[in-house]
């Protein structure tokens, strides 16, 4: 199981201690990430004001870039020195990653290493931070900022230490490792969220319900289909400087508004605002911009729907649909796609033949319905645990010498796993050998 953190608000929160507040010297962080959107931040686990990007005794701070295809960023600081280290690898929209960051901290090269899936790292020379700390509680899922993204997350990590490649191995495929844990949150559904580490830093879990929105999104692209307007570009943000159409029957197809509709989503309402104002008349002379969207990059629209503009005016904002206004039709997730979703923007009618329309923005929000914030998560635990319980500790030792009644002829390092049932009621404890399971 994992859990799935939607909105921006969505969140594990851990309150500081004094074993979380790793401020300066090594650290080692990782977690299994699934990416239900690109091109934005993702946050994985924070412990910083704000973005964690001033100088301003930030621990650590790891997340995605805001890529297509995102790196993982780690982000440290101090009251002088803010140190960010990314990952030449990416992430992959669609897809569970194992991703895991070591920093020594004593600013040497190489001594940095960030991780996917447990292969060969990337070698960054390590930070020198050196702070005091701060009491900002640990976040799983989003920032101080906020700024949380559009991700599932499972079995979180904090080590004081630096991990070896194993240590991060056996992390990947057991959820976590023992040498230096500090913190662990499996995040499989449960409320608080409890810590397996030992120190019962238990989260606090806010999830939102309901009907939520993307936020406004503004379009990137223009012209394609039809490209009419003057200037269309200017209707990427609010500036004042507008896009014109001066004669009627002109139409501006806009694209790439980078919507970020989650992948198991249902589609309650679209909202289409549009900052703009009728020129070149006085009132009461009004003009008319017509607005429809496609599905499928441009090849069908939905029906019109009319705004008008009083001439003299100054340009204001007016909505379109709304929170249950799916504009005629049902919608998919894939139907908000960068390839597939247009606005399109048309010069409707005027009472006057002088007067023109001016578009100063667009934007848009998609309202939909929350996922399941419990979903399916990533191939981490052995059967035998998935099998019995998946509220285990698991305590590792390990033993040099002879495993077992002679059956081995050689001395050889092998592990061995105690098993505490925490839920069932069980309070037999079993000990068996690792190297006789397979994950």
């Amino acid at each position: 199981m994992a859990r799935n953190f939607i909105s921006g608000t969505d969140k594990i929160s851990i309150a500081s201690t004094a074993a979380l507040d790793i401020a300066s010297g090594p650290v080692s962080l990782y977690g299994w990430v699934y990416l239900n959107a690109g091109s934005q931040t993702h946050m994985l686990i924070s412990k910083a004001f704000g973005s964690g990007s001033s100088p301003n005794e930030n621990p650590y701070d790891l997340a995605t870039n805001t890529g297509a295809s995102s790196n993982l960023v780690l982000k440290r600081a101090d009251s002088v020195t803010t140190f960010t280290k990314s990952s030449t690898f990416t992430l992959n929209v669609g897809a569970w990653t194992h991703v895991a960051v070591t920093d020594l901290g004593d600013g040497t090269a190489n001594n940095c290493k960030m991780y996917k899936n447990a292969g060969t790292p990337d070698l960054l020379t390590a930070t020198t931070v050196d702070g005091g700390g701060n009491t900002k509680p640990v976040l799983i899922g989003e920032r101080d900022a906020p700024e949380g993204g559009n991700c599932r997350i499972a079995w979180v990590g904090i080590h004081n230490v630096v991990l070896t490649a194993e240590e991060i191995a056996e992390a990947m495929y057991r959820g976590f490792t023992m040498r230096g844990l500090v913190g662990c949150w499996p995040l499989l559904g449960d409320s608080p969220e409890p810590d397996l580490s030992g120190a019962a830093q238990n989260g606090t879990v806010t999830i939102t319900s309901g009907n939520i929105d993307t936020g406004y999104k503004n379009p990137t692209t223009t012209g394609s289909p039809r490209n009419d307007f003057t200037s269309p570009s200017n209707a990427f943000s609010s500036d004042d400087t507008r896009s014109t159409a001066t004669t009627l029957g002109l139409k501006q197809d806009y694209a790439t508004f980078v919507l970020g509709v989650p992948a198991d989503a249902t589609i309650n309402g679209i909202e289409v605002s549009v900052e703009w104002r009728a020129g070149f008349s006085s009132s009461p002379n009004k003009n008319y911009l017509d607005i429809d969207l496609s599905w499928d990059a441009g090849v069908a629209y939905t029906t019109i729907k009319t705004q008008n503009q009083t001439a003299g005016d100054p340009d204001n904002y007016v909505s379109s649909g709304g929170s249950a206004d799916t504009w005629g039709r049902t919608w998919a997730v894939a139907d908000f796609s960068d390839a597939n979703f247009r606005c399109r923007l048309s010069y409707g009618g005027e009472d006057d033949p002088d007067m023109r329309a001016e578009i100063d923005h667009l934007r848009v929000k998609v309202f939909h319905t929350q996922p399941a914030s419990i979903v399916a998560g990533p191939p981490v635990l052995p059967l035998w645990v998935r099998s019995i319980n998946e509220h285990l500790v698991a305590v590792k030792n390990v033993i040099d010498g002879f495993p077992g009644e002679g059956r081995l002829l050689g001395w050889r390092r092998f592990h061995q796993f105690l098993k505490t049932p925490q839920k069932t009621g069980v309070t037999e404890r079993e000990i068996f050998n690792l190297n006789d399971l397979t994950p």
